[in-house]
């Protein structure tokens, strides 16, 4: 990343590493007084969000990176809402 007039870019040529990365995180997470959050927390939340909101699976796996079904599914947490439709379609 570099800083610009306008804010920060990330450079097109040079990749950043996930140790770079989780620093920053750390950094801004900090500043925000929230403890027990991690990157893998992140990644959880977003394909937790995404499968609420009705993003296809394939998708899902695209974008987390995930190579088998088995290993999104575990990141996945389902919603409360969602866990009852299971019931309320059974009449129960």
């Amino acid at each position: 990343m570099f800083k610009t007039k306008k804010g920060h870019n990330v450079s097109k040529t040079q990749g950043i590493s996930y140790s770079r990365i989780y620093e920053i995180f750390k950094e801004n997470i900090t500043l925000c007084k929230i403890t027990n959050v991690s990157l893998h927390s992140l990644r959880s939340g977003g394909a937790s969000a995404a499968a609420a909101n009705g993003v296809s699976d394939r998708l899902i796996s695209k974008q987390g990176r995930w190579a088998s079904e088995q290993g999104r599914n575990r990141y996945i947490k389902d919603t409360v809402k969602n866990r009852l439709k299971v019931s309320s379609s059974l009449g129960l």
